[in-house]
């Protein structure tokens, strides 16, 4: 869900910042802790953000990425660059 989600609502994307109920719902929970009760809006903001950009690599997305990265074939060309196909 993590993936359609982002803080914005760009590119077609459903937006979180739009969903205020649930926005403050992490604002009041994120303050109820005793050591970030003086958090800012803006903090917990960049922090939604972050977990948004980073969704994709949720569940094990970056370790398949390396993977695909890793499987594909290269080749060197006369210099001797490696380059992946």
């Amino acid at each position: 869900m993590a993936k359609a989600v982002n803080f914005t609502g760009q590119t077609q994307k459903v937006s979180f910042a739009s969903h205020q109920n649930l926005r403050k719902a992490v604002i009041d929970s994120t303050r109820n802790n005793n050591l970030q009760e003086s958090t800012t809006d803006a903090q917990i903001d960049s922090v939604i953000k972050s977990f948004f950009r980073n969704a994709r690599d949720l569940a094990g997305g970056k370790s398949k990425r390396k993977n695909d990265i890793l499987q594909q074939p290269t080749t060197e060309n006369q210099s001797g660059v490696v380059r992946e196909n």
